[in-house]
């Protein structure tokens, strides 16, 4: 079915987002006062939840999906890991992303690289686990999951 593999990559786009929404208080954090335990714990919240999208993919699709999320995942560590790490008051405070990128595109584009292979392990064993267990529900039930098995059969 078609609106499968709609609400897959919808559901991934949105984990996506609620990763930037959860972890904008770091992106754009001034240094002073220090940014709250609670606020840094909301970097790590979203990637608890990619076993998600599975209940719409098969397993194929469910590893491109990994790939290609983890570099989006990545991208949203550098730009808060770059920002806590600068002198304060920290560059993403008056000019967010954009500041980020316009102070340090060079040293930005190094650490999505070297954050990249990390985070792709991390989220691959995390949708494996997380993934496998949704599916097995998400079928037994009998709605939403296609066939892991490769037939066509409804």
């Amino acid at each position: 079915m078609r609106y499968h593999r709609v609400l897959f990559w919808l559901a991934w786009a949105l984990l996506l987002y609620l990763h930037f929404k959860l972890s904008h208080a770091a992106i754009v954090s001034r240094g002073h006062p220090p940014l709250p335990p609670e606020d840094f714990t909301a970097l790590f919240i979203a990637p608890l939840f990619v076993g998600l999208p599975a209940a719409f993919g098969d397993r194929n699709t469910r590893m491109r999906g990994v790939l290609i999320f983890s570099m989006g995942f990545a991208a949203i560590y550098a730009f808060a890991f770059l920002n806590l790490n600068s002198p304060r008051p920290h560059i993403g405070h008056p000019d967010g992303i954009y500041g980020i990128i316009q102070v340090g595109y060079i040293a930005y584009f190094v650490t999505v690289v070297t954050l990249y292979p990390p985070v792709l392990i991390a989220i691959f064993f995390l949708e494996r686990v997380t993934g496998d267990i949704v599916h097995g529900i998400v079928s037994r039930l009998g709605v939403l999951a296609p066939r892991n098995d490769g037939s066509k059969r409804g």
